[in-house]
């Protein structure tokens, strides 16, 4: 039965509801006549500014019901994403500091100069030609904010009015110069050091690692909210940026190296989150730019793979990837590491984590440890949703499911927290079991080896082991050194990579939240060159 509905400028006598008269095609005669005399011409299209006057601003003007952030770029990606490819080398530095704070942002690059510099009373910024620079103190003793904040800003001035520093300026031909070819001797090969820089989640980590798989040093920093919360894009990089440079000077300190014994920077190029991402790209584009020593990016997948194959020694196993953003089942083919099951909604991680919200578990050291350890006591088992679609897992529903009958359940006593923990480690864990054996099958291999940070967890590796004695194979696990991220998988995957001739180049050094582990070629994998793995402890 159709309704009479009377509205300030429009009467229609359908059954439309008045929410369809907020679109313009939805307009009486009456309004659109009043909003064409508003808008005599029709608004331009979605433009973006980036040029170097104006950046980081952004300008947008749209009539239809898209959301803004449609239009931080053509395709979607961060405006941050956007400065990293089309904005020059030379100004890239400051308008890639788009989600920090002025003062921190001067702070941290005054830090960042005098790191690398290794001294705080130079009367410039020139990179030194003829001597090394004194690496012995990496921070000044005693450095005034207000030193740093001068200092900093006579540097940005110089490298943003023309002005030849040597630092910032877009001249890479060192770089180019310096990482074309290959290494050819072997005992070369050796001899080469890695800094990796890790930051694509919550934790911020630097390692340096030997080509032959030494771990000379891996300190890392974890970004820990209150319970019931997660981690925010913003706040993690801001954490990431407090805790970077005493990072650094840990790692080189405890390593007993210097920044000229770095043969190659190595940082995460993705995927991950945007802003913690855009951390440790601007760091090695300063170091890089700074001491012309070659950058290459890493995908952070396949550096879990290589940091779990060099640590157990794993030849060539069906590998299974699970960590707060992924949930992987892949195996190396012709060149790459092939994807054959995956999640098609969320990781298992981030199942994990967002449970953990429900019960009000500490993210101290993190979520998924806590319902670990509070699975251990769970008695009952309850039933969950289970979802499994061929070698493709699905964990929203089982999330989703237990989510809005956790409070009820312990409302009326029908369970405790540590059997609803029970009940989803089972349940979740039954299924990666079941994808992995089938990728097994699909391959014909017989060994299995978990990354990621999930893998850490002991009744997961405890069910896969009983799978894979089943079927004749072996486990390759790790522990929370290797498996959580860390700057060491950076630097020993970037390394192999660039012992077989891979950079990236500096306009080229860029992040992206969306990098598929099929994306890469392994060229180290199939290579007569490649020195045989060797763990050698850390």
């Amino acid at each position: 039965m159709k309704t009479h509905i009377s509205l300030p400028f429009c009467s229609v006598t359908d059954d439309r509801t008045p929410h369809h008269f907020s679109h313009p095609r939805h307009r009486s005669p009456l309004l659109k006549k009043k909003s064409l005399r508003r808008h005599q011409t029709p608004p331009p299209p979605p433009t973006l500014s980036a040029t170097y006057e104006n950046a980081p601003l952004l300008h947008r003007s749209v009539t239809d019901e898209r959301t803004p952030h449609h239009f931080s770029h053509p395709h979607h990606c961060s405006f941050a994403e956007f400065l990293m490819v089309h904005v020059p080398p030379s100004v890239q530095l400051g308008f890639l500091m788009v989600h920090m704070p002025l003062n921190a942002l001067l702070r941290f690059l005054c830090s960042m100069c005098l790191l690398s510099l290794g001294c705080s009373n130079r009367s410039s910024f020139h990179t030194p030609t003829n001597s090394a620079p004194n690496t012995n103190t990496l921070l000044p003793p005693a450095s005034t904010p207000a030193t740093c904040d001068l200092q900093v800003l006579l540097l940005l001035h110089a490298s943003t009015s023309g002005e030849p520093t040597g630092v910032l300026s877009g001249d890479i031909s060192g770089i180019q110069s310096f990482t074309s070819g290959n290494h050819s001797s072997t005992s070369e090969m050796k001899r080469m050091i890695a800094l990796g820089f890790e930051g694509s989640a919550n934790k911020i980590g630097v390692g340096v690692v030997t080509l032959d798989g030494t771990i000379l040093s891996n300190p890392r920093h974890t970004y820990i909210t209150p319970p019931g919360q997660g981690f925010l894009p913003r706040e993690t990089a801001q954490h990431h940026f407090q805790h970077i440079l005493p990072l650094i000077k840990e790692a080189l300190e405890t390593a007993q190296i210097t920044l000229k014994d770095i043969d190659c920077l190595c940082y995460t190029k993705g995927p991950g989150m945007g802003a913690p991402l855009q951390v440790s790209a601007i760091v090695v584009r300063v170091l890089s730019q700074l001491w012309k020593i070659p950058i290459v990016g890493v995908n952070h997948c396949v550096a879990h793979i290589e940091m779990g194959r060099i640590v157990t020694g794993a030849d060539d196993p069906v590998v299974l990837y699970v960590s707060g953003g992924n949930t992987q089942v892949i195996a190396y083919s012709e060149g790459r590491y092939r994807i054959f099951g995956e999640t098609i909604d969320i990781a298992i991680g981030n199942c994990l984590d967002r449970f953990a919200r429900v019960l009000m578990l500490s993210n101290d050291p993190s979520p998924g440890y806590n319902i670990e350890q509070l699975a251990k006591k769970g008695e009952k088992f309850i039933d969950l949703p289970y979802v499994v679609k061929g070698m493709d897992v699905s964990f929203s529903g089982i999330l989703s499911y237990i989510e809005a009958t956790a409070e009820e359940k312990l409302k009326n006593n029908d369970c405790t927290p540590a059997d609803l923990c029970y009940s989803l480690q089972e349940t979740l864990f039954a299924m990666l079991v079941e994808i992995t054996e089938r990728a097994m099958a699909h391959c014909d291999k017989k060994d299995v080896l978990i990354v990621g940070g999930v893998g850490c967890n002991e009744r997961l590796q405890e069910m896969m082991r009983v799978m894979c004695g089943e079927r004749g194979g072996n486990l390759f696990a790790t522990d929370d050194r290797y498996c959580v991220d860390n700057g060491a998988m950076i630097a020993y995957t970037g390394l192999l990579a660039f012992a077989h001739g891979s950079t990236t180049p500096l306009e080229e050094s860029t992040f992206t939240q969306r990098f598929r582990t099929d994306e890469v070629l392994a060229v180290w994998r199939d290579n007569k060159d490649t020195v045989k793995h060797k763990t050698q402890g850390s």
